[in-house]
């Protein structure tokens, strides 16, 4: 007994369930005798359906067994379909089984603020996973995308953390905030950046990486360390006027085009050249202004903001993409 996918007939698909029907190799091997009326019979050699009609077995439709599944923006090209998920939504198997890849980025942490540290780039996943409509899902999965965490506007204090993004029972976790004035970076997916004697927070393994370490120096020779990213932690406080760079992103061609995600927000200093963000959507270090937040859709750690009062920038949303062979 089984369930198999949409049945096409007559140019009518129906995605009804055939729990119940028997199973069967070849029509040589369809049962004549002991036969209720009305059972029904799938011939795996040919993808065909029948029924006994009290007498013989009458074919009633063919079974799609092709993988078809719908969801977020879809594109074809190089003998792939891909599945671009920007915001949160269903990824919808409607017949047939496949092994997926994936990419799962969540959303970046927000820059510290007042010669704050960067923030943390989100937590960035890939892999392989088996859908189908015979999963326990029932072949619809949920897309999760994670916002961006808010830049810093209090200091002492901490950017906000990214949200996680998530997707076939897998969860990235969301980038860390980078500290405001003072202290320590968050933990999250890359951890934000830190300042004074305060040290990065940590990355989650598999995901991220640390952020950078504060100078060691408060007041107006203070700078912030770069929140990590996907590739490279952050970079440390270089001096009181060179703050850390963002942590580099990760490269991932699952699009079809090679692109980088998941870096971290660049620190900032009172008296100097805010730190560029790391490759892959990481926010710059405001010089004399607020952080630049990080890249949507990248997730990206937001850049923290100048001395004097200057707010850390945002982090960027998360993403979700999934690619198969046509």
């Amino acid at each position: 007994m089984a369930t198999y996918g949409p049945i096409r007939y007559g140019g009518i698909i129906d995605s009804g369930s055939l729990t119940g029907t028997v199973t069967y190799t070849n029509t040589t091997d369809l049962p004549t005798s002991n036969v209720g009326t009305g059972q029904r019979a799938y011939v795996t050699s040919t993808n065909k359906l029948y029924v006994w009609n009290g007498n013989a077995w009458f074919m009633i439709a063919l079974i799609d067994t092709n993988f078809n599944a719908t969801g977020g923006t879809i594109t074809d090209a190089g003998g792939y379909r891909t599945h671009v998920f920007t915001s949160s939504g269903t990824f919808s198997v409607s017949s047939g089984a496949e092994t997926i890849s994936y990419l799962i980025v969540a959303g970046g942490g927000g820059g510290g603020k007042n010669a704050g540290a960067g923030g943390g780039a989100g937590g960035y996943r890939t892999g392989t996973v088996d859908v189908s409509t015979a999963a326990a899902e029932g072949g619809t999965y949920t897309i999760t995308v994670g916002a961006g965490g808010a830049g810093g506007t209090v200091s002492p204090g901490v950017g906000a953390n990214g949200d996680n993004s998530s997707a076939f029972g897998i969860t990235s976790t969301g980038g860390g905030g980078g500290v405001s004035g003072e202290g320590t970076g968050a933990n999250g997916g890359s951890g934000g950046g830190g300042a004074y004697t305060g040290v990065g927070g940590s990355g989650t393994s598999g995901q991220g990486n640390d952020g950078g370490a504060g100078n060691g120096q408060t007041s107006h020779s203070r700078a912030g360390g770069g929140g990590g990213g996907a590739g490279a932690a952050g970079q440390d406080t270089q001096s009181s006027s060179e703050p850390g760079d963002g942590g580099a992103g990760a490269y991932s061609s699952i699009s079809g085009t090679n692109t980088a995600y998941a870096g971290g927000g660049g620190g900032a200093a009172h008296n100097g050249t805010g730190a560029v963000g790391g490759i892959g959507g990481g926010g710059a270090g405001g010089t004399g202004a607020a952080g630049t937040a990080g890249t949507a859709n990248t997730g990206g750690g937001g850049g923290a903001g100048a001395g004097y009062g200057h707010n850390g920038g945002a982090g960027g949303s998360g993403i979700v993409i999934v690619r198969y062979a046509l």
